[in-house]
């Protein structure tokens, strides 16, 4: 699990920024016809998208450093050994610890540890954005090894508990799949295309296992459900389904790998944030990096 284990975009330098709850602005490595938009898609947007491919293709694509974590990243925690003074909130120290602050940090929805409000002000106003996780589904008939109605479920929860906290139009929302996790192809394409339909992005993501001794579990079903839905595939116009990488694990780290290698399932390169440690700093957090289009989707 992560963290437990335990429309009128601008661009700044190559780096796709919203510069406000729903105005997107998207930077990636190839033209933004093959991946689309999203559901704001104009001609101004596309425009605007169309000179950050060309600036990102020329400057390479960026990789962001962020975390994710079941505890909120305003709660108190202890401070170094010996520290008198009050003690700092988990961005904070975390900050200290890496010796720089995180672009993006993962938090829940939809289950247990879930963000408030207050969380999600706070992250925002250091700069932070969000990386939207639903923890609400479980190993189970009636969730990941259901069918298309579980999958549906599963993603109304969701979209319910992201309206509820305020999360801005356009986000994409991760169902956390853990490694060895019997998910079927129907409920990922319930998941897709209710998200799909939704005022959130795209097809929606899903953080999963896609390394191939865990095919069985995910990128079998996932690439069944994958190559039979175009919603997942992204019409035109439109962003399809995203992942969100659990592997592979080379440790912890700041800034973390030197390039973005997650693993991803074969039928589906749109991998677009990476899980590559666990239980770093005591436990405190789990590291993770983006590529540009990744730090896009957060909120």
């Amino acid at each position: 699990m992560p963290g437990h284990r335990a429309p009128g975009p601008t661009c700044e330098g190559s780096t796709p920024v919203r510069t406000q709850p729903g105005t997107l602005c998207l930077a990636e490595s190839r033209p933004p016809a093959s991946v689309g938009l999203g559901k704001f898609a104009n001609l101004g947007t596309d425009l605007a998208a169309g000179f950050a491919w060309l600036k990102t293709l020329l400057t390479g694509v960026g990789i962001h450093w962020g975390v994710d974590s079941a505890m909120p990243a305003n709660a108190q925690v202890a401070g170094p050994a010996g520290a008198h003074e009050q003690r700092p909130m988990l961005f904070e120290r975390l900050s200290a610890l890496a010796g720089r602050a995180p672009e993006f940090w993962g938090r829940y929805i939809g289950g247990h540890y879930s963000m408030t409000a207050a969380e999600a002000r706070f992250l925002h106003g250091q700069g932070c954005r969000v990386l939207m996780i639903y923890n609400g589904a479980h190993d189970s008939a009636a969730s990941v090894r259901g069918g298309y109605p579980q999958g549906v479920h599963d993603a109304q929860a969701a979209i319910s508990s992201a309206n509820a906290l305020g999360v801005a139009a356009g986000t994409f929302i991760y169902a956390d799949i853990e490694s060895g996790w019997r998910v079927t192809a129907d409920w990922i394409r319930g998941w897709s295309d209710t998200m799909y339909d939704s005022e959130f992005g795209g097809a929606g993501g899903i953080y999963a296992n896609p390394m191939p001794q865990n095919a069985p579990n995910f990128n079998n079903p996932y690439c069944q459900a994958f190559n039979a839905d175009a919603k997942m595939r992204g019409l035109a116009g439109h962003h399809g389904a995203y992942i969100y990488s659990s592997e592979p694990e080379p440790g912890c780290g700041v800034p973390g790998p030197n390039r973005f290698a997650p693993a991803t399932a074969p039928c589906n390169p749109n991998t677009v944030v990476w899980q590559y440690a666990e239980g770093c700093y005591g436990g405190l957090v789990d590291q993770d990096l983006a590529n540009d289009v990744g730090l896009w989707s957060m909120w």
